[in-house]
């Protein structure tokens, strides 16, 4: 992983109440978290995509998410 580096941003305040939503909604950790990864979509949409970030360059624009139930083979996922 690279080293992280801290800086300042400013921003309007509706711009961050903004962001605080879609940290939440999207599930991210913190804001930085979110920011990072706009960042990282936004080089990806301009074709700048980073070396460090190989896989998430492959799928380019689309993210893929999947989940999966485990169960024994005798019991269906929605047998209570």
């Amino acid at each position: 992983m690279s080293e992280i580096i801290r800086f300042g941003v400013s921003m309007e305040k509706e711009l961050v109440e903004e962001l605080d939503k879609l940290t939440i909604n999207q599930n991210y950790a913190n804001r930085s978290e979110a920011i990072r990864s706009l960042v990282r979509k936004e080089l990806v949409a301009n074709g700048n995509c980073p070396i460090d970030f190989p896989l998430y360059c492959a799928v380019g624009k689309e993210s893929y998410r999947s989940i999966r139930f485990l169960t024994p083979h005798h019991q269906s996922p929605t047998a209570s």
